[in-house]
């Protein structure tokens, strides 16, 4: 978990009305002691937001790909 890395919500992990997650994309923009800071495009629920996430939380993208 890196500043750059491109994350999607866990569906296993996330808070979702009636347990409808979406698809919504984001972008780590810091991470301190295990947390990141998570930049979320156009979230369904709460529009272009910020939060704070653990690994557990998150679905990681390989960049390598």
């Amino acid at each position: 978990m890196q500043v750059g890395d491109l994350v999607q919500e866990n569906p296993n992990n996330a808070l979702a009305c009636d347990g409808d997650v979406g698809y919504t994309l984001g972008i780590i923009i810091a991470v301190e002691d295990g947390i990141a800071t998570v930049s979320w495009f156009d979230h369904e629920i709460f529009g272009a937001h910020e939060s704070y996430n653990t690994s557990e939380e998150l679905i990681f993208f390989n960049k390598n790909i």
